[in-house]
Order: structure tokens, then sequence, then C-alpha cells
């Protein structure tokens, strides 16, 4: 009987022992296996909640939620809008073609976002299914040969901060060749999205003769895509009045948005020439912006 009782006691006692090892003791070094809480009363590594954008995850960003995206785009001359991935576009959005300089500077906004004839810049609502955070979106500009050319614009989602022409953000492509934004010039509709598509390929592989292009993706640093040549040029913003272009507009009497005065004029150059009044700028060129560079809403 007395063996009994001492064979019992001993078992309550390691029972005891094996339920405190397990971690209900508050100074247990255990950690949870269950993705809980840590030890120090915070999310463990195995369950937080990485929102899609926090991890090692390479494929995180395209989790993150998008919002739609406002765009305004003036262009001297001519210009068509797009969106699509690294590899091509999905939309190519309107042929704006200019008959002066009032269509590209001046009041009142173009809101149709469909490229008809109008005063001043265009804007545009990219819905965010077709702007997700590992897409493209891109500006196909080309001019009339004469006087200025650049483009200015801007990028912003909703409730995010604006991103701007000339950012270093953007990329730019000079494809070699040479359309004429001069209504009935024969060429003044520009490319075709099966054109651009074909060029952005070749931008990507930097296979196109830098005589006459860029090879392939520069930057304002330069080369992106090894072996190219030039660099995205940077000019005057749009608030100075004594520069190459005048004040585009900004904001017209019915209350839409244009350009703000912090986006910069921009385009190619292939060398430290002026770009934007240099014939030798080797247009059309392709600009693209990757939509992961927008910053998101504030949490």
């Amino acid at each position: 009987m007395q063996t009994a009782r001492i064979a019992s006691a001993l078992f309550a006692s390691l029972a005891a022992a094996v339920y405190l090892a397990c971690g209900s003791d508050p100074d247990s070094t255990f950690e949870p296996v269950d993705g809980g809480k840590d030890s120090a009363g915070g999310q463990s590594e195995a369950g937080k909640d990485t929102g899609g954008i926090i991890g090692d995850d390479p494929d995180a960003e395209t989790q993150v939620p998008a919002t739609d995206v406002d765009v305004v785009i003036t262009t001297d001359n001519a210009y068509a809008f797009a969106w699509g991935n690294a590899s091509g576009l999905a939309t190519l959005k309107g042929r704006p073609i200019t008959n002066g300089a009032s269509d590209i500077f001046d009041c009142p906004v173009n809101t149709t976002g469909s490229g008809a004839a109008g005063f001043g810049p265009e804007s545009y609502v990219v819905a965010a299914a077709d702007a997700p955070t590992n897409g493209f979106l891109y500006i196909v500009g080309w001019d009339d040969n004469s006087v200025t050319q650049g483009v200015l614009a801007q990028f912003k989602r909703r409730g995010g901060a604006a991103v701007y022409s000339g950012a270093s953000s953007w990329e730019v492509c000079a494809t070699g060749e040479f359309y004429n934004s001069i209504p009935g010039s024969g060429t003044s509709d520009g490319p075709s999205i099966a054109t651009v598509n074909t060029d952005i390929g070749r931008c990507n592989a930097g296979s196109i003769d830098t005589t006459k292009g860029s090879g392939g993706w520069v930057n304002t640093a330069g080369a992106v895509v090894a072996g190219s040549v030039g660099k995205l040029a940077v000019g005057e913003d749009n608030s100075d009045a004594s520069g190459q272009f005048p004040i585009t507009c900004q904001l017209d009497n019915f209350g839409n948005a244009g350009v703000d005065a912090q986006a910069k004029w921009m385009w190619y150059t292939p060398d430290a020439r002026n770009a934007f009044s240099d014939r030798d700028t080797r247009s059309y060129l392709i600009f693209r912006i990757p939509t992961k560079a927008l910053p998101p809403p504030p949490n």
C-alpha cells in the first residue's frame, strides 16, 4: 500500500513537470507552434499576416490591392496612352492629333479620356484591375519634327501621392523610327498597338540599331538594358513661364485637374544636346513607368 502511494505521488509530480514544460507557465521559453502570439506578446513569424508586401515572396507585390489610377497627359506634339506589362501593351488609348499650341497647353482639360479633339491635356482613369502592382503604364510619343518636343504627365493612384514625368522611375526607348504628327501627313495616327508591341520586344532585347535609336531602355542615369545609348532627358517643370514651353493648364474653370506645377518635361537624348529643341531625338519614343512606382493610399 505504501509502495502504491509513493508510485502515485511520483506519477503526479512527473505529470505536473510535463504540464509546466509544455508552456503553460507564463515564464516558459517554449514558442507556440500554431502561428499565434509569441512569448513576448507580438505576432510570431509563422502567424504574421504579411499583407502581400512583406516577406521573401518575389510575387508578393502583385497581391497588394490596387486602386484606380488618375492620369493627365499632354505631349508636344502627339501621343497615345497605354497600359500592360513589361512585355507589351494590353490597351492603347486614343490618338490625340494636335493642330497647334492651344491643343497642347491650354485649358480646359479634355476629360473624355478618349483622345477626342479638345484643348490642353487629356485626363484618363485606369481601373484598378488594369493597373495591378506588377504592371506598366506607357506613353507613346511622336512629334512634327519642328520647334519643340516633350511629354508632360502625372500619374496618381486614388488616395496616393502623384508621380510626375521626369521622375527617376521612368524609362524611355527610342525606336529609331519616325512618325509625323501633322494631320494629313499620312503618319499622324502614329504606330498601331501591334507595332508598339513589336518595338517593346526590341527595346527589352536591346536590339534597336544604336545609330538610329537607343538600343533598349534607358532612364535618367543612362542604360537600363546593356548596350543602350543616351538617357531620359528631364527639362523644366510646369511652373516656368520663361522656359521652352508655356505653362500647361493646371486647373480649368470647371475644377478639372490638369498637370501640376511639379511635373517636368521629358524626352530622349542620345547625348548632351538639348533634347527638347534638337531635331536628332530619334522619335517615335516609348515611355513607361512600373505601376509599383505609384504610391498606394496610406493605410
